[in-house]
């Protein structure tokens, strides 16, 4: 239970004590606030989902490609003839 106890503590002294994040530093700098509150040609909210998008496929294509390697070797083994044992 003492160690149960330790490690909680230190938990969500970490917790507390940690900064938050705005975002990363390639989103942040590339997204310029609207100073004059026109937001004309430039949106940033749409950027921002761009982004998300843009991330989603990035990490979405190595499942994908992985998933299908996996799918192919399970047809493959499942196709294969058993040796009579």
């Amino acid at each position: 239970m003492r160690t149960l106890s330790r490690i909680l503590f230190a938990l969500v002294t970490a917790l507390a004590l940690t900064a938050p994040a705005a975002a990363c530093p390639l989103c942040k700098d590339s997204i310029p606030e609207a100073t004059d509150g026109s937001q004309g040609e430039h949106d940033p909210e749409r950027l921002a989902k761009a982004y998300n998008y843009s991330i989603f496929a990035f990490l979405g294509m190595p499942i994908l490609l992985g998933g299908a390697v996996g799918l192919l070797i399970w047809r493959a083994n499942r196709a294969a003839p058993q040796p009579a044992a």
